[in-house]
This record gives structure tokens, C-alpha cells and sequence, in this order.
């Protein structure tokens, strides 16, 4: 069961969030590109997990502590019940394909797209994968209409890209790859009104990690980013919305 453990009102910041992300997932308008930018312990991963149940269908909103906000914001719509794909930069690999019974993901667009849709979705990036050269904007924008409303989730994104800087011939693909991904990605999301990119980014000098994570945050993730920067970003619905829950490919 999702449970807050915290009854208090949902803070500005937050309803903001889960707004944009519920009519963006339901063709409603919303930003296509939500950034997450938080100091150190931040909050980013309660943000997260509020987007990922609300827009994936494991949660109400009279579950949520301001529920009634947000649907008088949002009006009256049925929530989205999205294929979301989960990519935390921590839990995967790049030296290390992930193994599943009907494909070997490599690469992050590998991942993302069998996360999406299976082995249907994984075909069409498939030598793209293999190859480890990002898809271009057009593939994506295809699986992303095929399969939406489509939610992705990015967490991490820097430290799995500093293991691929100045290091060369791994699976994962290239520093190169990965950031023209990231911007392939975030140019098709801006043309599939039904999908929407969470992407989490460090503050701090600890998290970015030197010339490798700065080089990742010199990339523009689209001109339409909306910035939240919050404290405890979605602590007031509790330490979790779901017990020992995170938020890791093997949680899909």
C-alpha cells in the first residue's frame, strides 16, 4: 500500500511538479523537460518517486497530501498510466551489459527503450545498441509515440558519464554518445506531447565531480527547461511513498 506518513499540504514547488507532469503525460500542455537541480540530500529522489506512482498509476491523488490542488489544476482528467523508464547513472554499468531474457542491453538508449516497450521498443534502437552511437531525435520520437504517454527518469546521469570520460571501446557507448543522447532525447520529448523527461543534476562540487561532471551540465537539456530547486523537495509526503522503494532498473 502507498502511504504518506505526512498529512501536511503539499508546498508550492511541489504541486508545480506534479502538475506539469500529469497534464504533460495526458497531452494537457506541461514542460517536456523537468530539471531537478538540488544541493547534496537534496530531496530530488522523494520528487521522483511522487512523479514515477502518481503518472504510473500506483497511486491517487487522495493519497497525496494537497490531492485536491492539484486536481482542481489539472481539472478532470484520468491520470496517466505511463510506460516509464528508470536510468540511475549508479545501478548501471557501462563496462557491464544488463542481461534480460530476450536482449543484452548496453547503452543507456538500450536500456530506456526496452524499460519502455520490451523487445518491440528494443528493436528500434537495436543497432543503435550494438553499435553504441546514440539513436538520432526521429528514432526516439517514434518509440516515444508508439509506447506513450512515456515517462523518463534520469538520476545519476553524471556519474555514470564520468565513467565513460577519455576511456574508449566499452559497451556503454562514449562520453560523445551519451551526451548527444541526452540532447537527441530531450529534442524528441519536445515533439511527443504525451512524454516527459525527470532528469535530476547535482549542485554541489562533491556530486559534479570535477571536469567530467562539469562537462556534463555544459549540455543544454532543451530550450524549455523548467528549474526546481527546493530544499527537501517532497519530503511533506513522507519519507517515502512506498516503503523501501527506490528507484533502480530492478524496481521497474
Amino acid at each position: 500500500m502507498y502511504v504518506a506518513a505526512n498529512r501536511r499540504a503539499v508546498a508550492l514547488g511541489e504541486l508545480e511538479l506534479l502538475v506539469t507532469g500529469i497534464q504533460r503525460l495526458t497531452a494537457q500542455g506541461g514542460e517536456p523537460v523537468v530539471q531537478l537541480q538540488t544541493a547534496f540530500g537534496g530531496g530530488k529522489t522523494h520528487s521522483m518517486l511522487a512523479l514515477y506512482h502518481i503518472c504510473g498509476g500506483g497511486i491517487k491523488l487522495a493519497d497525496v497530501p494537497g490531492g485536491d490542488r492539484i486536481r482542481k489544476r489539472i481539472g478532470d482528467v484520468d491520470l496517466p498510466e505511463a510506460n516509464i523508464s528508470v536510468l540511475v547513472g549508479t545501478a548501471l554499468d557501462p563496462a557491464r551489459p544488463r542481461e534480460y531474457p530476450d536482449v543484452t542491453a548496453r547503452t543507456l538508449w538500450g536500456e530506456l527503450a526496452y524499460q519502455l516497450g520490451g523487445l518491440e521498443a528494443y528493436r528500434m534502437v537495436e543497432q543503435s545498441d550494438l553499435k553504441g552511437v546514440s539513436p538520432g531525435a526521429n528514432t526516439l520520437s517514434e518509440l516515444f509515440d508508439r509506447f506513450g504517454p512515456c515517462l523518463v527518469i534520469v538520476d545519476e546521469l553524471v556519474a555514470y558519464a564520468r565513467n565513460l570520460y577519455r576511456v574508449d571501446d566499452l559497451p556503454g557507448g562514449s562520453f560523445d554518445s551519451i551526451m548527444t543522447f541526452m540532447q537527441a532525447l530531450t529534442e524528441a520529448l519536445k515533439r511527443s506531447p504525451e512524454s516527459m523527461l525527470l532528469i535530476a543534476l547535482p549542485e554541489s562540487d562533491i556530486e559534479i565531480g570535477g571536469e567530467a561532471g562539469q562537462a556534463v551540465l555544459d549540455v543544454r537539456l532543451g530550450q524549455r527547461e523548467e528549474q526546481h530547486r527546493h530544499g527537501r523537495a517532497l519530503e511533506n509526503l513522507g519519507t517515502r511513498l512506498h516503503e523501501g522503494h527506490d528507484l533502480t532498473p530492478t524496481h521497474i
